[in-house]
């Protein structure tokens, strides 16, 4: 990766984004930190485009993970909602307790 192209990289980036790889998308943004820091302990202004592609992975990966713990969070809730149906049907219901007038 040390040898691509900021185009590359963001096609790249673009495409671990579309098949979900959140893996690829986290070494992509590893490299555009390290353009930026070795920038910065050059003494010279880090270049735009990487500060860009820094930026843009990172927002990239937090939204996978936000996306990624809510599908989570919707399986969980499916699954403890099906447990307490499960367990009202079990109980007892009030027109079974109730005693009949006659």
């Amino acid at each position: 990766m040390i040898n691509l192209s900021f185009e590359e990289l963001m096609e790249k980036a673009i495409n671990a984004k579309k098949d979900n790889n959140i893996n690829l998308l986290i070494d992509i943004n590893e490299e555009f930190n390290r353009r930026v820091k070795k920038r910065i302990l050059m003494g010279k202004k880090p270049i735009k485009t990487s500060i860009a592609g820094q930026k843009q992975t990172l927002e990239w990966i937090k939204n996978d993970n936000v996306l990624f713990n809510q599908e989570l969070n919707k399986k969980t809730r499916a699954k403890n909602s099906l447990k307490i149906k499960a367990q009202n049907l079990r109980n007892d219901t009030d027109i079974i307790k109730k005693k009949s007038l006659w």
